[in-house]
Parts: C-alpha cells; sequence; structure tokens
C-alpha cells in the first residue's frame, strides 16, 4: 500500500493497474492514444468501487519523447508491465522509456530507484498447437533481446512461473469492464524482476533513439 507504480501498456482494459489501485497503490496507467478513451471509461466504470485510488491515465507511446512529460513528472517505486515484450521492434522504444525514467530520477538526486517487473508468455509444457508455438517462439525471442539488451540498464532475476489456467481463474471479478472482456490465457506466464544497476557513466535516453 502507498507504492507509486507506472503500467507500461495498459492496453484498454487496465485490470493489473486497477487492481494495484484496489490494494492500495497510487497507480499512473499508460497507453497508445489510441487505447486511453477505452481505458479511461474502464476507470470511470471502477470509480464507485476505487474511490480516490482510480489510477491516473496518461498517454505514453514509447519512443516518442513528446508523450513523455505527465507520466515522467512524478517518481516511482515500481515499473510494471504485461506482455510488453512481444515484438522485437518495440524493444527500443522501451528501452528507450526505461531509460528516460532512471536517468530523469537520478538526475533529481532521488537514492531509490524504481524496480521494474515485466510479465511475459510463454508455452506451456506439452502443448501441441502450432499456432500457439509460433507465436510463443517470437515472443520468447523478442523477451531474449530485450533482457540482453536491457543488460546495461538492469540485472534481471526470473522471479515467477505462473500457470495460464491460475492466471485465468485469478481474473478479479469484483471490477466492472466494458463489453471488451479479457480472454482466458492459455500460456503460462513468466514474470522478471529488473533491478537497476548504478554504472559509473549516466546513461543517456538518447542511447535508444
Amino acid at each position: 500500500a502507498g507504492k507509486r507504480v507506472l503500467e507500461l501498456g495498459s492496453g484498454g482494459v487496465g485490470v493489473v493497474g486497477m487492481a494495484l489501485a484496489h490494494l492500495g497503490a497510487k497507480v499512473v496507467m499508460t497507453d497508445t492514444k489510441q487505447l486511453l478513451p477505452l481505458l479511461k471509461y474502464n476507470v470511470d466504470l471502477n470509480r464507485p468501487l476505487l474511490g480516490e485510488r482510480a489510477p491516473q491515465v496518461y498517454e505514453l507511446h514509447w519512443g516518442e519523447r513528446g508523450t513523455y512529460d505527465e507520466a515522467t513528472q512524478d517518481y516511482y517505486d515500481i515499473v510494471i508491465g504485461s506482455s510488453v515484450t512481444f515484438s522485437e521492434t518495440i524493444i527500443p522504444g522501451l528501452l528507450h522509456v526505461l531509460s528516460t525514467l532512471l536517468h530523469h530520477c537520478r538526475m533529481a538526486g532521488e537514492h531509490q530507484l524504481p524496480e521494474v517487473y515485466l510479465a511475459s508468455d510463454i508455452l506451456p509444457p506439452g502443448s501441441a498447437n502450432s499456432k500457439a508455438l509460433r507465436g510463443a517462439d517470437g515472443e520468447r525471442a523478442a523477451h531474449a533481446t530485450f533482457l540482453e539488451h536491457a543488460s546495461i540498464l538492469f540485472r534481471s532475476l526470473k522471479i515467477d512461473q505462473i500457470s495460464g489456467e491460475i492466471c485465468g481463474n485469478a481474473f478479479p471479478k469484483a471490477f466492472a469492464f466494458s463489453s471488451q472482456h479479457l480472454p482466458r490465457n492459455a500460456n503460462d506466464v513468466a514474470i522478471h524482476k529488473l533491478i537497476p544497476t548504478k554504472p559509473k557513466l549516466m546513461v543517456d535516453p538518447q542511447l535508444f533513439d
């Protein structure tokens, strides 16, 4: 409770950010401009439940510095993202956002850097679904590429792996959502904790431009 949390890639539903807000965190949810109307609508649907704890919603387009101002005006204890490393094409933008957050925090003289938690889909053992295999292989490769490049900013630890069945059954029934609902997750989910390193040289956010 009371932790300052930034969610990257909240999507149109925003279930993770709202669940954390319900638990007492101060949450900022972000995504691209196209998804903000649906995300804000779902936050408003749950405002009676969340009250003053309802998350703030801002545009944040990875790699486009002009969209960073609102989301980076605060400092965060935790940064989270679910299925945000699904494609290698988005990795430079994601690293740029994370680098900017660390740079912003260091330049302000903050000693406590945010911890980063990323959840990514992995195929459950024994799956025979060829389409799922292709998708899982692509996401697994993209996530591995992200972790490799992120090593200049973070030390990575795999802290958990959860079955897709458990994730589906744990969907919070207390929340109301628009007609766009979350499908049951068929894949297992791996959770990585990224611990910011303290390099001797400042990491320039321009590095990933």
